[in-house]
């Protein structure tokens, strides 16, 4: 597996760099860089491919850090940072949180393969997290941060719907739907 190479340990170094002072939010103590790492390692259990697991580690960088385009371009290609724009939401403050996952949506029904094994694998480490965050009883925070568990738990719905259309044989299929069901039973049960 290409889990470590120079190119990966690189790319982990240009990822701790983008990252360095954002803390995940829903929790506020977790570094942020705990979430590409483990996009990455998720990654590497279903693809031995190089750039998707530098993809994975650099995803946010575009929407999340000043890390530019052509920065990723140079040091990893541009296979690596068409992949990373794959997977990044549009960055226009005026834009509603619905009207960028629509249009999230709609970019990965054309997504090469590689770009849906990322949005997958990030999709399951926020799962993971929220999932997490619950069993502390701090699952709210995160819900609340990222549009409601509801609404949240939907849009993964949606991701998972596109990707099977899209490519009926993704190895994270069955993955994200399990930890789909899983978050729906735990988050959206009625409390008692």
């Amino acid at each position: 597996m290409a889990i470590f190479s120079a190119r990966v340990e690189r790319a982990v170094a240009v990822a701790l760099r983008a990252h360095r002072d954002q803390l995940r939010e829903g929790d506020g103590q977790l570094p942020y860089i705990v979430h590409p790492i483990t996009v990455a390692l998720i990654l590497s259990r279903y693809s031995n491919d190089e750039d998707v697991i530098i993809a994975g580690l650099l995803h946010d960088t575009l929407e999340d850090t000043t890390l530019a385009p052509e920065e990723i371009a140079r040091e990893f290609g541009d296979k690596v940072l068409a992949t990373v724009q794959d997977v990044t939401e549009p960055q226009l403050p005026r834009l509603s949180w619905e009207t960028k996952k629509a249009r999230y949506l709609r970019h990965l029904e054309n997504a090469p393969h590689g770009s849906l094994l990322v949005a997958c694998a990030d999709k399951i480490a926020n799962l993971v997290s929220m999932l997490g965050l619950h069993g502390a009883e701090r699952g709210a925070a995160w819900a609340d941060s990222h549009g409601g568990s509801a609404r949240t738990l939907g849009f993964y719905r949606q991701v998972h719907a596109i990707v099977r259309s899209a490519w009926g044989r993704c190895p994270l299929l069955d993955e994200l739907r399990h930890r789909v069901e899983e978050a729906e039973r735990k988050l959206l049960a009625p409390a008692h």
